[in-house]
């Protein structure tokens, strides 16, 4: 019987981080289902709770990983077919960037080509897109953005909210079959849970006695989003300094500025120049062919709600259902 592979490549904004250190911190539990997350900390393709080292390997130029940090594409394929080759049990890999940063072909295919003659399923989280946008953009200010908030950027033509595309890529290497996709939103999850979702894909209803992880990186407000977008005009960004200087920046609003700004109004309250579902129809053509091609009938439906509602059901507009960390280099709503 052929070994499985179960590759999760986000969305970023979808719980990532939180799913990664859940993953990490029960090898043993994993073990006894027959799973094994790669997790060796000395690994080349390993860094962070994920496997971003290898996305970072395969992008020339990569926004989200210090260049110092950047490893040869050819080792860290090399030691990731390796240990995939060496490991007797279904293996998890994980990092949000693989549907991000990935945008050709011969990435992935040479990301196909390290996994072996493993059976792969490709897991995919989405988001609607108006509550994308507004986690995004609180992340992008974490990392220095200066713009204000744009209901613009929000559109098919900008990759980052072209979900359609994005899975079309890859499964024009593993095929239509191989692509799982999951809405991330509460009521649409396992438990209202990221992990016990994730895990309920792989078989197992019941982590009773499982390490939990807190949820990281919770959204700010209107408020806090405003107060920092205009003390980011006195910091460097990460293109504008040393690496290290860019971390004690981080380091600064993360710790000292963060917890001092002031609360406000929501953050879906960015979207006062438009209601969330009219963003959401710009995208109604690209959503169906997502829902026809990788998901079940119906399964978006609620997506555009009769009435206008401030976010999807169960979602609070001030905080993310399990946020990934803030990234370096983010920018806002990512590259149009």
């Amino acid at each position: 019987m052929r070994r499985r592979l179960f590759v999760h490549i986000g969305m970023e904004k979808t719980g990532t981080s939180t799913l990664q250190r859940f993953l990490e911190a029960n090898s043993a539990g994993l073990a006894a289902q027959g799973f094994c997350y790669l997790d060796d900390p000395k690994a080349s393709y390993f860094g962070r709770s994920s496997h971003g080292p290898v996305a970072a390997a395969l992008v020339q130029q990569p926004d989200f990983v210090a260049l110092r940090n950047l490893r040869v594409l050819a080792r860290v394929l090399a030691d990731l077919r390796g240990d995939l080759d060496a490991e007797p049990l279904d293996v998890i890999i994980s990092a949000e960037h693989f549907s991000s940063r990935l945008t050709q072909a011969w990435q992935i295919e040479k990301l196909k080509a390290a996994f072996g003659d493993r059976l792969v399923t490709i897991v995919c989280y989405v988001r609607r897109q108006d509550a994308m946008a507004l986690s995004a953009y609180s992340t992008a200010v974490k990392a220095g953005e200066r713009r204000r908030f744009d209901t613009n950027d929000i559109n098919p033509s900008n990759p980052y909210f072209d979900y359609s595309s994005t899975l079309s890529r890859w499964a024009e290497v593993f095929g239509d079959d191989a692509i799982l996709v999951r809405k991330y939103q509460r009521d649409s999850l396992v438990g209202g849970d990221i992990c016990e979702d994730f895990m309920s894909l792989l078989g197992q209803f019941s982590l009773a006695g499982w390490a939990r992880v807190p949820d990281v990186n919770k959204s700010m407000d209107s408020l806090q989003s405003a107060a920092l977008r205009r003390i980011n005009r006195f910091l460097p960004r990460h293109d504008e300094c040393p690496h290290w200087v860019y971390e004690a920046v981080m380091n600064f609003r993360m710790w000292l500025v963060l917890p001092l700004l002031p609360k406000g109004r929501p953050l879906a309250w960015l979207l006062k120049e438009t209601t969330p579902d009219e963003v959401v129809k710009r995208f109604a053509s690209t959503n169906a062919e997502m829902e026809r091609r990788f998901m079940t009938p119906g399964a978006l439906a609620d997506w555009l709600p009769p009435h206008g509602s401030c976010l999807p059901p169960g979602e609070s507009p001030q905080t993310d259902l399990a946020s990934p960390q803030h990234g370096q280099g983010h920018t806002n709503l990512r590259p149009k």
